[in-house]
């Protein structure tokens, strides 16, 4: 399209519709549990117990949403298969009485419908791929899915690390009710995870507004991982603000803070056997949030580790030191004021 969109698939379409009309319900009856408080028809006990009530049903109904293709693949590889071993019997029933042209044709329809089961069980699993990679990067899915079960690794190394916060999120979403806060994060947080995997990045952390990704793509001659980051960082302050208004943001304007530092990092697999997430730990975290923390409204500040690592690559000015907690460290810190393109197309080759 002349916008920019990608054009939806209607059944795609028919499930994002179905979506927003289970949340319009579920808020519409939370708002009729509520009425019926202040009319006194039923008591606050009882509304915590519709509450629960309505919850449960709620998501049994999102789950069974989400399920359809699934169910409906499975139940197309089960026939697929069930045919294709009754046309295996009958052929072999055909081949002992020695109709060997009717055990040709029946093999011929076993082959197809062993095809067709193989082809709707690659479509699944493309299906499930796709929907795994909505959810975490290109480089974080291949890592996870070729990682060794029960197997936790983790190694220091130097990474860039990028936080971004909404500055305004309290205030501007004072006015509306659950479901549009919802739909308005989605479409916030699909705009920040795109041009995060755009670069490179993994996201490892999202909570109320922030999001939190690593950039591991340091090279021995050129300081990649924090040029990645700096274009995401510019790229995010540019389409979350290009969207201010929109119909997407339900008219609302989003202000991002972000930070970004540059460190020696713990990162790896990080958790049990049961629950790993890919995460940095350590003082080069807390570093980054402090920064993001002190971003003001559509600001990018970087520590002075960044502005050593890619100073020929972008324009910046000083600001104040920032005191971590305890006030034993200061970090000198940088407002990014504009990005060097040319030179950054040479340093990644293009």
């Amino acid at each position: 399209h002349g916008n920019g969109y990608r054009s939806v698939p209607f059944s795609l379409e028919r499930h994002i519709m179905r979506l927003k009309q289970l949340r319009k319900e579920y808020q519409d009856k939370r708002a009729e549990l509520e009425a019926q408080v202040v009319q006194r028809k039923i008591t606050p006990e009882q509304l915590a117990i519709e509450y629960k009530k309505l919850d449960k049903s709620f998501q049994r109904q999102i789950r069974r949403l989400e399920a359809k293709p699934g169910k409906k693949n499975f139940i197309l590889i089960l026939a697929f298969a069930m045919v294709a071993l009754m046309l295996l019997v009958v052929s072999i029933a055909l081949f002992y009485k020695k109709q060997l042209d009717e055990t040709i044709y029946s093999l011929f329809g076993f082959v197809l419908m062993m095809f067709c089961a193989f082809y709707i069980s690659l479509k699944e699993n493309n299906r499930l791929r796709k929907l795994f990679f909505e959810f975490v990067s290109k480089t974080l899915g291949e890592k996870f899915i070729h990682r060794v079960p029960g197997f936790l690794e983790d190694e220091l190394k130097p990474v860039a690390l990028l936080h971004v916060g909404i500055k305004n999120y309290a205030t501007e979403f004072s006015d509306l009710d659950d479901a549009d806060i919802l739909d308005v994060m989605s479409a916030y947080f699909s705009l920040v995870t795109s041009v995060v995997h755009k670069y490179g990045g993994i996201i490892y952390g999202v909570y109320i507004g922030n999001i939190r990704a690593t950039f591991d793509l340091d090279d021995e001659e050129e300081p990649l991982s924090c040029i990645a980051a700096l274009q995401a960082a510019f790229e995010i302050e540019k389409v979350v603000r290009e969207k201010a208004g929109s119909g997407d943001f339900i008219g609302k304007t989003l202000f991002p803070g972000i930070g970004m530092h540059y460190g020696k990092t713990v990162i790896g697999n990080i958790g049990s056997e049961d629950f790993t997430i890919y995460a940095p730990v350590g003082l080069s975290v807390k570093i980054t949030e402090r920064l993001k923390k002190a971003a003001t409204y559509g600001e990018i500040l970087v520590s002075q580790d960044v502005a050593d690592e890619a100073e020929e690559y972008f324009n910046y000015s000083s600001k104040e030191p920032m005191a971590l907690p305890g006030g034993r460290q200061i970090v000198r810190i940088f407002r990014a004021n504009a990005l060097y393109l040319e030179r950054i197309d040479e340093a990644v080759g293009v």
